[in-house]
């Protein structure tokens, strides 16, 4: 390989390291911060084609490529917002079984108002027709 050839080589494997390097830090200049560190997609942040990142070129990058995908083996960004929203579905659906059970309590107590307030009526009625009564034979008993 010629003397320029190889700077060419070590300049590119240089954007690359830095893309990839970039990708981890989650600071990509080109792709979206939670972009899964992949072969192509450091092609891709080193602006370049992802044909371009070849194990056969670059063994020692493409090896801590995968080294580095390797020791990350948790979630990926994509299962972790997946598992975020799930969250928070689930906090929805809790919420919504506080206010259903408490809309239940209020339904329950506003009947519970109506029963006591009717049967109030009643004896309210009860308690007049006694009082008037009561004056009634009071007058008899003790005419003016």
């Amino acid at each position: 390989m010629a003397r320029t050839d190889k700077l060419e080589v070590a300049a590119a494997e240089r954007r690359f390291r830095e893309a990839f390097e970039r990708l981890k830090a989650g600071e990509p200049l080109r792709l979206d911060k939670d972009t899964e560190v992949t072969q192509n997609n450091v092609a891709k942040e080193a602006g370049t084609d992802p044909s371009a990142l070849r194990r056969s070129r670059y063994p020692a990058l493409v090896a801590d490529i995968q080294a580095y995908r390797s020791s990350r083996r948790g979630p990926r960004p994509k299962q972790i917002a997946a598992t975020k929203r799930q969250d928070r579905r689930d906090e929805v659906t809790q919420a919504l079984k506080k206010a259903e059970l408490g809309l239940s309590r209020s339904l329950s107590i506003l009947a519970d108002n109506a029963s006591l307030r009717a049967e109030n009526k009643l004896l309210r009625q009860l308690l007049d027709e006694a009082e008037s009564r009561a004056q009634k034979i009071n007058t008899r008993l003790h005419p003016t």
